[in-house]
């Protein structure tokens, strides 16, 4: 398992018992428990969910940074029905030319579009937000 620590210097996070302390003792805490989940990243006592994909995929709500990896063949990331504020960012970290192609649910909006997809190229970025009214912006 790995970590992504990003948070500043300043930064310290309070635990269930509201003892305070400095971002790196929660790191080593949790190294040392062994705590496994997909690659969370630390910013500023936020934490997001790392994800990395092969194959044609529905998001869940638990998923937040996805990276999808393509160097064996493009697919399909589907997103699930909307919930306003869900928020995610999907990366194509292939280098090989092949694409992901981002649908949606249903007749949900996307960049405007009812029903529409998009494809995500070689190294791009998507950085997503859910709204009922606006659609996936």
């Amino acid at each position: 398992m790995s970590f992504k620590v990003v948070p500043r210097e300043q930064d310290v996070m309070t635990d269930n018992n509201r003892h305070t302390m400095p971002w790196q003792f929660w790191y080593e805490d949790l190294v040392r428990r062994g705590i496994t989940a997909d690659a969370p990243v630390f910013t500023g006592g936020m934490v997001y969910n790392e994800t990395t994909i092969t194959e044609n995929t529905t998001l869940a709500v638990g998923n937040h940074i996805v990276y999808c990896d393509t160097d064996g063949g493009g697919f399909t990331v589907t997103l699930p029905a909307i919930v306003s504020g869900t928020n995610y960012i999907i990366k194509n970290s292939g280098t090989s030319g092949n694409d992901v192609t981002l649908e949606v649910t249903g007749t949900d909006i996307l960049f405007g579009v009812s029903g529409g997809s998009e494809s995500i190229y070689d190294m791009e970025t998507v950085d997503l937000i859910g709204s009922t009214t606006q659609g996936w912006m």
